[in-house]
């Protein structure tokens, strides 16, 4: 009997990706389960110490240690971001999918409320929730995954209408079959691919977002840290200490940057598949 070798092909980008989000966990179960010092802990190496055995990215403004604080704040920049797109590809999946199956009245009005959060900035839907609500992660999360939701319930509003009128749908109606089955079990399988595409995409930019208002300080509220917060307390010593800047930057660039690297790998085994 002959061997059949079956060679899979993975690109270098993906090892890349791979290789940095392997480190990323290392970091981040370090800074939380073998770190000697805690996230507010004062070191007594002073304030702004220079890399050390110690404390390998340095301390911070108030000599707390930075590799704790990047790699806890890492964690829960990711874990936000999680939760915003996951809020966003759920309202987009439900308002999408009615608007496409029912059609008609329901489809106009639902798309006239997809096409208003469409035309509101997310950021600043998010700025008026937490003035009502006030500053912190769960404000900031739902204003942001509900900012989230239109950009997925486009790519389910149209592929919900290119499936309406398929044969396999019409018997499905035509056996009474209860319409939640319909559209959660038969349709919505089918949107696996590009639907996993726009969850990544949609995570890089959570993360941004995310990065982006705890560092004007609506997002994450200290003592505890993320990257935008701990870039945000960087900015007064950029040119003093760069590295204190940079880290946590430059961490960002490349959670972001990953993350385009594995869709991109995503879409290129859709296309051979």
């Amino acid at each position: 009997m002959a061997m059949l070798k079956i060679k899979k092909k993975i690109s270098p980008e993906l090892c890349i990706a791979l290789a940095f989000f392997l480190l990323l966990g290392l970091l981040i179960v370090y800074s939380f389960l073998f770190s000697p010092f805690g996230i507010n802990e004062i070191s007594s190496a002073g304030k702004l110490a220079a890399p050390s055995l110690t404390h390998p990215f340095g301390t911070d403004h108030l000599a707390r240690d930075l590799l704790t604080r990047v790699g806890q704040g890492a964690f829960r920049s990711l874990v936000l971001a999680l939760a915003i797109v996951s809020i966003g590809a759920l309202g987009g999946l439900l308002l999408g999918a009615f608007a496409g199956y029912f059609g008609a009245v329901t489809d106009w009005l639902l798309s006239r409320l997809i096409d208003t959060l469409l035309a509101f900035p997310g950021i600043l839907m998010a700025l008026l929730v937490m003035t009502v609500f006030g500053r912190g992660t769960l404000p900031l999360t739902i204003s942001l995954g509900i900012a989230f939701i239109p950009s997925f319930a486009r790519i389910v509003r149209s592929s919900f209408q290119s499936y309406r009128g398929r044969n396999f749908i019409k018997r499905l109606e035509i056996m009474d079959t209860p319409v939640w089955r319909i559209i959660f079990l038969h349709i919505t399988p089918l949107l696996k691919d590009q639907y996993l595409d726009a969850y990544v995409i949609g995570l890089a930019n959570a993360i941004l977002a995310e990065a982006g208002m705890s560092f004007l300080g609506f997002g994450v509220q200290a003592p505890k840290p993320s990257l935008g917060s701990i870039l945000s307390d960087a900015q007064s010593y950029v040119f003093r200490v760069p590295r204190y800047a940079v880290i946590p930057g430059l961490l960002l660039v490349l959670m972001v940057f990953s993350i385009h690297m594995v869709r991109r790998n995503l879409e290129k085994g859709g296309s051979r598949s």
